[in-house]
């Protein structure tokens, strides 16, 4: 249903209201919190992955997949209320289910790494652009793999796939995450999904699926 149909209820404009005022309070702390998690000490974890080919910067090629897959995710969502609120809340749990991991688990830069120039990200998360100790999960990864979770239209839902697995490959690639990171983005943006379904009761089959 879109927005011309749909009935703006006191429920939905005070949920709708919350998550966009817990979205600026994320951003708002993103800058001090990465820049504490660059400042920590971490481990460098063995990674064969990683070991089999030398790092090369695709940070161009990161941007644009990325960036477009988010535009046509918004696209899509913005259009249908429930959708779009769905869509903030659940990508609201995974930020924060993201700085958990990353409180919870201290790493070190990979060996070889090529900093990912993601001006995007500079301007809204980080102090001077130069973190790059943000690596369990994969936030990159993870927001895609989110869409792809979210979006109905079967076509555009495969297509974020393809452009999600793409960028995964690049961001190893560029040496900026472990395969781990990578290999754990999916895994986290899926229980994303499933318990902003449950704990706001979003039915199965309903206007937004996961």
């Amino acid at each position: 249903m879109n927005w011309s149909g749909f009935e703006l209820t006191k429920k939905f404009k005070i949920s709708l209201v919350l998550s966009v005022l817990y979205l600026i309070f994320l951003t708002s702390i993103s800058s001090s919190f990465f820049a504490m998690i660059e400042r920590r000490q971490g481990f460098v974890p063995p990674d064969p992955l990683l070991d089999l080919f030398s790092p090369a910067d695709v940070s161009d090629e990161i941007f644009f997949t990325l960036y477009l897959f988010i535009i046509l995710t918004v696209i899509h969502v913005i259009r249908k209320p429930q959708l779009f609120l769905f869509t903030l809340q659940a990508y609201a749990l995974m930020m924060t289910l993201r700085f958990i991991t990353l409180l919870l688990v201290p790493l070190d830069t990979p060996p070889g790494i090529v900093t990912l120039r993601d001006p995007m990200a500079r301007l809204f998360f980080y102090e001077d652009g130069s973190v790059t100790k943000d690596l369990f999960f994969s936030g990159h990864a993870a927001t895609l793999f989110l869409f792809f979770f979210i979006v109905e239209n079967k076509v555009l839902k495969y297509f974020i796939l393809i452009g999600a697995i793409i960028l995964s490959v690049l961001l190893l690639i560029l040496h900026t995450h472990y395969s781990y990171d990578v290999l754990a983005a999916p895994v986290f943006a899926y229980a994303a999904c499933r318990i902003t379904r449950v704990v706001f009761r979003v039915p199965d089959g309903g206007d937004v699926r996961t």
